[in-house]
């Protein structure tokens, strides 16, 4: 451990994972050696922190070894034992899934989106998931608009593939203060109406078929595999819905047999 202090997040990580007690020795190296965290590069920190997160038993181990955690996420120091068991109960309703339980680990923080930034930059975390989480910790108290004018910029906030994660996060943080969920289900609703005519005009009139694909000398499955694609990228607009865009693209990305 004192010459590769990443095991010592690997030992944790396996025991979230796999569910078992760490034996008292060595939970006593890993306390003891738990300052020489500092000397791992932030991204193979995240890397680590990224599979825990995921296991349900990872709030078990977050206060268990609390005192190890801080050494790589030292904004969590300041946090209040009350917030700490909310933050806890919130990691444990969200679902399995990276972003929305990054944003769950600090919103009981003083300062949740001015910590988390600290974090992410140090830990080297992708930009789209670094604003996904601050999008979520912006509407932690916050209401969701139900005008026209809000529906659209939340939706391009969160792009159409991930207004999802805006819903499960307030419904996990309303359950936990026993707010009424009925209007956030009839929120949800009105919202999913708006992202699929959003999602229906953006792929009229879809520049590129299946006839095109087989002209190109694309096999039947193949071309059925590249519409896929093609359509989930303009979509979420990673792709212009024109000839040129979509030629350069599947010409550069696909290769026929």
């Amino acid at each position: 451990i004192k010459k590769n202090p990443l095991l010592i997040l690997r030992a944790i990580r396996f025991a979230c994972k796999l569910g078992f007690k760490i034996d008292d020795n060595t939970k006593a190296m890993i306390f003891k050696h738990k300052v020489t965290l500092s000397k791992i590069i932030g991204q193979r920190v995240y890397i680590e922190l990224s599979k825990m997160i995921l296991s349900n038993s990872f709030p078990y181990y977050l206060e268990e070894y609390f005192d190890v955690f801080i050494m790589i996420m030292p904004e969590l120091i300041n946090i209040s034992k009350e917030d700490f068991q909310k933050m806890k109960k919130l990691l444990t309703i969200m679902p399995e899934n990276i972003t929305i339980r990054l944003a769950a680990l600090f919103s009981y923080n003083g300062n949740s989106i001015q910590d988390f930034t600290q974090f992410a930059n140090r830990a080297q975390i992708d930009k789209k998931t670094i604003k996904l989480v601050l999008a979520l910790l912006s509407y932690k108290d916050k209401s969701i608009d139900m005008s026209k004018t809000g529906m659209n910029r939340t939706i391009h906030e969160f792009n159409v593939q991930s207004v999802d994660l805006l819903f499960a996060y307030k419904k996990a943080t309303m359950t936990l203060d026993n707010s009424c969920l009925q209007d956030l289900s009839l929120i949800q609703k009105e919202y999913q109406e708006a992202v699929d005519k959003i999602i229906q005009t953006r792929i009229a009139n879809l520049q590129i078929n299946i006839d095109k694909l087989v002209q190109m000398g694309y096999t039947q499955q193949e071309s059925s595999i590249i519409i896929a694609d093609v359509k989930g990228r303009i979509i979420t607009s990673s792709l212009q819905n024109d000839s040129n865009s979509i030629h350069s693209y599947i010409l550069k990305n696909y290769k026929r047999s």
